[in-house]
Order: C-alpha cells, then sequence, then structure tokens
C-alpha cells in the first residue's frame, strides 16, 4: 500500500513530450512561474510520434500545406478556406510567441528549437 509521503506535489503534470506539452508547459511557466511542471515520455527519446517531422507533415501546421484544413468544393464550386486561414493565424500567433521567448530567453539557443523546413 502506497503513502501520501511516497509521491512529490506537482501542480501540472504533461504528457508526452510533443509540441503540445512543448507549447503548453511554456505558456504555463509565463503566467504563473512558480508552477512545478513534469513532463511523462513513454518513448527513449523526446518528440518522436506525431510532432517528430518525418510523422506529419512538418509544415509547422500552418495550414498552408495540408490539404484537410479545406473540404471540397461546396455545390457552388467554391471552396472554403476558414478553417485553413485560421489555422495559419493561429500559427503566426505560435510564432510570435516562441520569438518572445527568444528575447526574453525563454530559450537559450533557437537553433536548436526552431527549426525552418
Amino acid at each position: 500500500m502506497s503513502t501520501d509521503s511516497q509521491f512529490e506535489t506537482i501542480d501540472v503534470a504533461l504528457i508526452g513530450s510533443g509540441v503540445m506539452s512543448a507549447n503548453l508547459g511554456a505558456l504555463l511557466k509565463c503566467l504563473d512561474p512558480n508552477l512545478k511542471i513534469e513532463l511523462y515520455e513513454v518513448t527513449d527519446e523526446l518528440s518522436k510520434e506525431s510532432s517528430n517531422g518525418w510523422n506529419n507533415a512538418g509544415t509547422g501546421h500552418a495550414g498552408i500545406c495540408e490539404l484537410s484544413y479545406t473540404p471540397d468544393r461546396g455545390p457552388d464550386g467554391e471552396v472554403d478556406v476558414s478553417k485553413a486561414v485560421e489555422i495559419f493565424e493561429q500559427f503566426e500567433q505560435t510564432k510570435q510567441f516562441w520569438a518572445h521567448a527568444v528575447r526574453t530567453g525563454m530559450i537559450d539557443n533557437p537553433s536548436e528549437f526552431i527549426q525552418p523546413v
């Protein structure tokens, strides 16, 4: 039987080392630098599943190159690109956040973190 004294108290548990956990962890630390955040990953290396460039489109989810964000033509022949535009806008906001992270020193060496495709 386990006791509470065996477990360290944390504020946030992030499951998986992909882009979603990286973004959420960084944003939470900006909001509250005193948060105790733990990340749990089942693989031997970080970001080797869905966030790995070989396992996705590698576009940073900008919505520019991913046809799944634009449905087939409607009855009038037009293609609704609103979802692709929304994804692109979110990607631009993400780039602004990571630029802020570089400027403020949250990221020591951006060339190891931000990779052009």
